[in-house]
């Protein structure tokens, strides 16, 4: 038997630990829950406390943790402290936000689910049941506030539960775009899907049309195919994506009534100005003269434009507007087919939060094709020239980092090179051109995070090139003549990732890189210990010195991680969550070099 001493001790120990885990439930269950209403959500940014409110932390999108328990000297003891199986096989990205100890989080299937946060027990699971047409299999999380989480949802829903049960306040389909009857085609089902966590404002729930699905894929099958029909492939490829029209949405948040609507795509002005440069000056190599002589034929383009956002918009809540980026025009394939500069695709959107008034547009690539801004926007203070002026940023796929003035939208810097560029406005030819980054390459929708305590902002990137082979499509049904592009990734096996802190307060200097042998793909976490997070494809969830990129912690999680980083803190112990897995590959097809690797689980960690 062991000494008296030890027992009593011992059983101090254990009583200290239920009343821990105990007072850890009660949290949980909501019993001493504040309520999320506008004035926490706008005192976000000045809290240093334990939760984690919303997708960027705060409206600025910084993605940064104040919590310092977990730091360089002991970030190396990090271990899982729970795990919570999905149960769904599935591309897993979702941002898990905590409040007041409860952490809600969504899956693949569009699931929203509440745990205790210090024991990842389940508390309540909404099982999504989708109404066709589903346009997606991912999620990429919840909002809450005002007593409610909301969601939406791949089958063009937002959904409203309540916060402690989970149950349907609300279930609202959002409409897409119908075109009018003079296009002489109307859709047959909406096209598009939402991925992005809702942002909640002054009573309004703002939301982004997300990817597209359902768009023919223009292969050689399918320009044979009109051709042969005497079509104009032109005009066929915008019949065939109309409804496609990216839009930005604020509902009512009692309710889910519309209160307005951006589209972004204009209906008259879509061409633009016909730009012949990037905004650094740097060539974009258009024929602009062919533009134009195709401008009247292809005048509806905009109606099937695309320029979709794919992340939860940044706010300054100074001014009330919002920050959103925006995606590349559709067709991207078929450029001539889309005259103009293709407004507002492949840049920065401003819009008024309370009306969707337009305030400004930064385009980093006019006309461009697969050239989106579909990476987090974020708002910082950036230096330049020894001035502190309030910025917007934002990655592209071009593999730049733009910084722009949040005030008129004007270009103060962008970033050196983030990862290998060849051929960047380079028009295809028929021989084929290598073009880096290529369409899934670039700064894509990994999120950032800004450190205020080293002005960096970090990102996550993908280096994969694409040959680029220009066919030739002959004249029908009085059209022009075009060329499509083909386009064809180069083997993942051959991709590369790197993260890369970028110096907001020298012009866009990268500060370190750490280049990673499989493409990035999850979001960064930065955190006042001084440290970085992020996840990659093959299972490994790292820690990097946030100051000079040093490796520091490493653990295999078994699935891609693919998912948004978060830190908060319960009862004094803080931790760092991510969830885990991607979709598995058809049977008997084995995982390819580079692939994500399937699963589905959240994952905390904290010191022992």
């Amino acid at each position: 038997m062991l000494p008296r001493r030890l027992r009593t001790h011992l059983f101090l120990c254990l009583v200290g630990l239920t009343i821990v885990a105990t007072g850890g439930t009660a949290r949980a269950q909501g019993t001493s829950a504040e309520r999320v209403d506008d004035q926490r959500l706008l005192d976000a940014s000045d809290q240093t406390d334990a939760d984690w409110i919303m997708f960027g932390q705060d409206y600025r999108n910084q993605r940064f943790s104040t919590l310092a328990a977990i730091d360089r000297s002991n970030v190396g003891r990090l271990t899982p402290a729970w795990i919570y199986q999905s149960g769904i096989v599935g591309s897993h990205q979702t941002q898990p936000l905590v409040v007041d100890g409860v952490m809600y989080f969504t899956t693949p299937a569009c699931d929203v689910i509440a745990v205790n946060a210090a024991t990842g027990s389940e508390i309540w699971r909404y099982r999504h049941t989708f109404a066709p047409p589903r346009t997606g299999a991912s999620n990429r999380g919840a909002a809450v506030g005002y007593g409610k989480i909301y969601e939406a949802t791949d089958d063009h829903r937002v959904v409203a539960l309540d916060q402690a049960s989970g149950k349907v306040v609300f279930d609202k389909l959002v409409p897409g775009f119908e075109p009018p009857a003079s296009l002489g085609h109307v859709p047959a089902s909406l096209s598009f899907t939402f991925r992005a966590p809702p942002l909640l404002y002054q009573g309004l729930v703002i939301i982004t049309a997300a990817a597209f699905s359902g768009v023919p894929a223009i292969t050689d099958d399918y320009v044979q195919g009109k051709v042969q029909a005497g079509q104009d492939v032109g005009m066929a490829i915008i019949q065939d994506n109309l409804g496609r029209r990216g839009f930005v949405a604020a509902l009512d948040a009692d309710t889910g009534d519309e209160r307005w609507r951006f589209y972004t795509t204009p209906e008259n002005g879509w061409e633009g100005s016909y730009r012949e440069t990037a905004p650094d000056g740097t060539s974009l190599n258009r024929d602009i003269a062919t533009e134009r002589a195709v401008a009247e034929r292809y005048s509806s383009a905009w109606a099937s434009g695309g320029a979709v956002g794919h992340f939860t918009p940044a706010l300054d809540t100074a001014s009330g507007v919002l920050f959103i980026g925006t995606a590349n025009p559709s067709e991207g394939a078929v450029p001539l087919a889309r005259p103009g500069d293709n407004l507002y695709s492949n840049g920065i959107l401003a819009l008024d939060a309370r009306t969707g008034t337009l305030r400004w547009f930064f385009q980093a690539v006019p006309h461009g094709g697969n050239h989106d801004v579909i990476s987090q926007v974020t708002l910082f203070d950036a230096v330049v020239d020894g001035r502190t002026v309030p910025a917007v940023g934002a990655g592209a796929k071009t593999g730049y980092y733009y910084v722009v003035d949040r005030a008129t939208g004007e270009l103060l810097f962008q970033s050196e090179a983030i990862v290998t560029q060849s051929n960047l406005f380079t028009p295809p030819s028929e021989a084929g051109e290598l073009v880096a980054p290529g369409e899934a390459g670039g700064v894509s929708v990994s999120p950032t995070s800004y450190d205020p305590n080293t002005g960096y902002v970090y990102v996550a990137a993908i280096d994969r090139p694409n040959r680029q082979v220009a066919v030739p499509i002959p004249a029908a049904n009085g059209g022009p003549a075009l060329s499509y592009i083909r386009s064809t990734a180069v083997p993942l096996a051959e991709a590369s990732g790197t993260l890369t802190a970028i110096d907001t307060h020298h012009r866009g200097k990268i500060a370190w890189q750490v280049k990673t042998r499989e493409p990035l793909v999850g979001g960064v976490l930065a955190t006042a210990g001084g440290l970085v997070f992020i996840g990659e494809a093959n299972g490994n969830f790292n820690a990097f010195d946030a100051a000079t990129g040093a490796s520091l912690w490493r653990f295999q999680t078994g699935a891609n991680v693919g998912a948004s980083v978060t830190s908060y803190a319960v009862d004094g112990r803080q931790f760092v969550a991510v969830a885990t897995g991607a979709a598995a590959p058809a049977d008997g097809v084995p995982i390819a070099p580079g692939a994500l690797r399937p699963g589905g689980a959240m994952f905390a960690f904290a010191v022992p």
